[in-house]
């Protein structure tokens, strides 16, 4: 489940994204069209300025509304154009195949990692890693913070 409402989260945000580009939506219309309520909205806009998405409101005299960025990520562009590539849930070992590190730790655990890890192997030898030793997020956040990946391999 946390991982099909991690999917559900991303998606929103493709869409989200899509509709910012054309440049026509104020924030109460984006809610309507999302179909979720206008504090969602700030958040997934907030969530997609830490992505490093320029999204800017404007006020255009008859309200504000997001004009369409100027620059989108090319991982932003690459993903906008094929939505439906949704990578699968990676298992733990060869003799435990049926479970898998998506669902194994927690989902606070799983932002933390998207939010502070950028490449995926990284990302898997944390999740290895938190599942082995018990790590709290804190220290997780701490493990990431000093490199840890590098020391350990």
């Amino acid at each position: 489940m946390p991982y099909q409402r991690s999917l559900e989260i991303e998606r929103r945000l493709d869409h989200l994204l899509r509709l910012i580009r054309t440049g026509r939506y104020s924030t109460p219309i984006l809610a309507q069209e999302v179909g979720v309520s206008i504090p969602t909205i700030s958040r997934c806009i907030t969530a997609l300025r830490g992505r490093g998405h320029d999204i800017k409101a404007e006020n255009y005299g008859t309200g504000w509304r997001y004009p369409s960025p100027a620059d989108f990520s090319p991982q932003a562009v690459e993903k906008l154009a094929a939505p439906d590539k949704v990578p699968q849930p990676v298992a733990k070992s060869t003799s435990d195949a049926g479970s898998s590190l998506l669902w194994s730790i927690p989902w606070g655990h799983h932002a933390t990692l998207l939010e502070k890890v950028k490449h995926l192997d990284q990302r898997l030898w944390y999740m290895a890693q938190t599942l082995a030793d018990g790590w709290s997020r804190n220290v997780l956040l701490a493990m990431i913070r000093s490199e840890a990946h590098a020391r350990q391999g």
